[in-house]
C-alpha cells in the first residue's frame, strides 16, 4: 500500500504575479492544516420535459469563499500574514513530491480561541480571485 505523508507540505505566499516563482524564503512557517483545495463542481439540471430521468453537468468549481490554513503561532509569522492584508498576492500549496496548487488573492488572519494549555495559532485566510492551478504532475 503506497501513500504520502503531509510531512513536507508548504505554504508560500509572494507578491501578485500570473506566472508567480516561489522560493523557500516565501514559505509561511509552521503551517498545521491545510482546507480542502480546488473545490466541487456545482450540480446544474438540464432535464428537459422529454426526460424520463433528471440529467445534469458540472457547473463551475466552488472553493466555499474563504480558504481557512492553520498556522502555529509566533510573532513573527502572524505580522508576515497580517502585513498581506489587503493585498493582492498569489499563493502556492506544495507537496512533498513537488506537486503544486498555485492561485492569486487575498490574506486575512483570524486567531483561534483557545484554553489552558493549548498552543497559539491562527487561521490564514485566503479568498481566492483566480483559478487554482496545478503543477508539477508531468513525469
Amino acid at each position: 500500500m503506497a501513500g504520502t505523508l503531509s510531512k513536507g507540505v508548504t505554504l508560500s505566499m509572494v507578491a501578485y504575479n500570473a506566472s508567480p516563482s516561489f522560493t523557500d524564503s516565501d514559505i509561511i512557517a509552521d503551517l498545521q492544516e491545510f482546507p480542502d483545495l480546488l473545490g466541487e463542481p456545482e450540480t446544474v439540471d438540464v432535464t428537459t420535459l422529454a426526460d424520463s430521468y433528471r440529467h445534469y453537468i458540472q457547473g463551475i468549481r466552488d472553493v466555499g469563499g474563504n480558504m481557512g490554513f492553520t498556522i502555529l503561532y509566533s510573532k513573527a509569522v502572524f505580522k508576515t500574514v497580517n502585513d498581506a492584508v489587503g493585498v493582492h498576492k498569489s499563493f502556492q500549496l506544495k507537496f512533498p513530491d513537488n506537486v503544486t496548487f498555485t492561485w492569486g488573492g487575498y490574506v486575512a488572519p483570524s486567531v483561534i480561541g483557545k484554553g489552558v494549555n493549548d498552543a497559539l495559532q491562527f487561521t490564514a485566510n485566503i479568498t481566492a480571485d483566480t483559478d487554482i492551478t496545478i503543477g508539477g504532475l508531468s513525469a
